[in-house]
């Protein structure tokens, strides 16, 4: 299985999920609008049960906000790193020609840019 067939499955499983996770708390909404309707009025259960979605969502916002700043700059050029290399594994697995072109293209990029080797030096 390719790389761009294992995207696609993810990002559709995920919207699968996230399809469930919102009919999911839809229903617990009108289960809680249910239960507070018991004991207030329509009017009032209606503004505690929007009360509380408004404030669960401020609490995942401040809970994203938190995680997004811990998070390193350099995070995202690991995983891109990571899934170029997991790609390019794959093409030379292929055929030789196509190992023999990446490694010319690779050495090029190398001696073509003073930066990209400062990078690769200090990874080493």
């Amino acid at each position: 299985m390719g790389f761009r067939f294992r995207i696609v499955v993810f990002v559709l499983s995920l919207t699968i999920a996230a399809a469930g996770m919102i009919a999911a708390a839809v229903f617990l909404g009108v289960a809680l609008y249910s239960w507070l309707a018991m004991f207030f009025s329509p009017a009032i259960a209606a503004l505690l049960c929007a009360g509380a979605a408004v404030l669960f969502a401020l609490i995942v916002l401040l809970f994203g906000s938190l995680l997004a700043r811990r998070r390193k700059k350099d995070d995202a050029a690991v995983l891109l790193g990571a899934l170029l290399g997991e790609e390019v594994r794959g093409l030379t697995e292929a055929s030789t020609a196509k190992r023999l072109l990446i490694a010319l293209a690779a050495g090029f990029a190398v001696g073509l840019s003073p930066r990209l080797r400062k990078i690769i030096a200090g990874m080493l």
